[in-house]
C-alpha cells in the first residue's frame, strides 16, 4: 500500500469531522442570530475560517504542512462528512426543500471546499515569501 495512505489515520478523520460540526454549528448559530435578508455575509466569513483551522490542526499534530495530495484527500472526507450531515440535519428537521436537491447540497460543499483551498494556498504563499525575505 501507498505510504501517503498509511499516515492517514483516525486522528485525521476524528479532525475532518470536527471541523464539519463546527461548520454547521457556526452557520446555524449565525443563521438563528441574524435576519435572513443579511445571513449571506455572515455565512460567507464563518466558512472562511474551518479550512484553515484543519489545516492548522493538521500542523500541530504533525508538526509539518499537509501536501498537497494529503489537502485533496483532507478535502474530499471533508465534502462527504459534511454533506452527509447536512443532508441528515435538513431531512430530519424536513427543511431540506429550501436546498431543492441533494446535487445542488454537493455542488455548493465541493465549491466552498475548493474556494477555501485556493485562498488558504495563495495567503500561505503570501506569508512564505514575506517570510523569505
Amino acid at each position: 500500500m501507498d505510504k501517503r495512505f498509511n499516515r492517514f489515520s483516525t486522528k485525521e478523520m476524528l479532525s475532518v469531522f470536527l471541523i464539519s460540526l463546527l461548520t454547521i454549528s457556526i452557520l446555524f448559530t449565525a443563521q438563528l442570530m441574524t435576519p435572513s435578508s443579511i445571513i449571506w455575509p455572515y455565512a460567507t466569513i464563518t466558512f472562511l475560517f474551518p479550512i484553515p483551522i484543519m489545516h492548522y490542526i493538521y500542523y500541530k499534530d504533525h508538526n509539518r504542512f499537509n501536501s498537497l495530495f494529503g489537502r485533496i484527500i483532507q478535502d474530499t472526507a471533508l465534502v462527504i462528512i459534511l454533506c452527509l450531515l447536512l443532508f441528515t440535519i435538513l431531512h430530519s428537521n424536513n427543511i431540506f426543500y429550501k436546498i431543492g436537491s441533494l446535487p445542488n447540497l454537493i455542488t455548493f460543499v465541493t465549491l466552498w471546499v475548493v474556494m477555501c483551498e485556493i485562498l488558504f494556498s495563495v495567503f500561505y504563499s503570501i506569508v512564505c515569501l514575506i517570510r523569505k525575505k
